[in-house]
């Protein structure tokens, strides 16, 4: 008798356990989560909207307010700012966003000047190249061409030389109809769900995420594109729904005349991992491959609505990001996504 009580709770317990492990571990069933860890608490950032690396592991932090470019060593010293706050030729005003050429000079989107910036990566000041359209994502690919959304000239991705010259310009604008198929097209809404953010693989692959739109995209390096997912996510299901009903209870932005609730924040590609993380715009992250596949959403450890970060960057297989609270290291919970 007392044998076959043991027994009982035996397989009882091994049954527990596997089942247990098996639906614990499942990102679909309870996907795995990730907490902020705040660094640079030293210093006075006002509104920090990107954060970058370079290849002699300096750290290079963006602040829109301050219109100023931060860049730490990496023991995460002040080394120097570039720019600052103004009009003139050297200056910066509500900076977007910024990324490295091969020889590692910085280009800085300068928004309300309507240009892009060129600064040696020891600040001194290179060249102004304007831009007639408006845009706040940038990439520079292997051949040191200039990669920008532009979607007010009717086209989604327009590529210039190092000088700022034209090359070309590739993909379709989002209409309304494909991004949200129960409703029908209006032109006002086809250059708002046309702006994108954007990154790029070390084969120039490029891949977008729609900010008013629950879709993901991949482009060869001509700009032809590979595939398109659509992100199937319980928490996209809510924005997109405030979407219609009410954007300005979620994280919203009025874009061109219209206010909209973003449905994805920010996408960074994992070059060593082959995935593309995907920043949501409550706050959580969506995963898929390089081929477009669904991977795992990845949850905010707190489990609440927040408004979302500005931006996401991966190095070194590190994720950070940056919002009005700060800068921040991601930190991965109960399994390792990376993996």
């Amino acid at each position: 008798m007392k044998k076959n009580i043991i027994s009982t709770i035996f397989i009882l317990f091994s049954f527990i356990l596997f089942y247990g492990f098996k639906y614990s571990t499942s990102f679909d069933k309870d996907p795995s989560h990730f907490r902020r860890i705040k660094i640079f608490d030293d210093f006075d950032f006002i509104r920090p909207c990107r954060i970058k690396k370079d290849k002699s592991e300096k750290f290079y932090i963006l602040d829109r307010k301050k219109s100023q470019l931060y860049v730490f060593n990496k023991s995460l010293e002040l080394i120097h700012t570039i720019s600052k706050l103004g009009r003139t030729q050297k200056d910066l005003y509500a900076p977007a966003d910024f990324a490295f050429d091969s020889d590692e000079k910085i280009y800085i989107i300068d928004s309300n000047n309507f240009r892009i910036q060129i600064f040696k990566n020891n600040g001194r000041y290179m060249e102004t190249i304007p831009i007639d359209s408006s845009t706040a994502t940038i990439a520079i690919n292997s051949k040191n061409e200039i990669i920008l959304n532009q979607p007010r000239k009717k086209n989604l991705l327009f590529f210039y030389n190092n000088k700022g010259d034209f090359l070309r310009k590739e993909g379709d604008l989002m209409s309304l109809s494909h991004a949200y198929p129960n409703k029908k097209d209006e032109e006002k809404y086809k250059i708002p769900l046309s702006r994108i953010s954007l990154d790029i693989d070390q084969e120039d692959n490029i891949y977008v995420a729609y900010f008013f739109a629950p879709i993901i995209q991949k482009y060869n390096s001509k700009g032809e594109l590979q595939w398109e997912h659509r992100i199937k996510d319980e928490k996209v299901d809510y924005l997109t729904e405030m979407f219609w009903k009410e954007p300005r209870s979620v994280t919203s932005a009025s874009m061109d005349g219209i206010q909209m609730s973003i449905i994805c924040s920010d996408i960074a590609v994992d070059i060593n991992k082959d995935l593309i993380y995907v920043l949501i715009g409550n706050g959580d992250l969506y995963v898929v491959d390089t081929e477009g596949k669904r991977k795992y959403p990845i949850r905010e450890e707190r489990g609440e609505y927040r408004y979302a970060s500005d931006k996401i960057t991966i190095t070194e297989g590190k994720l950070f990001s940056t919002s009005f609270e700060g800068v921040f290291k991601l930190e991965f919970l109960n399994k390792q996504p990376l993996k």
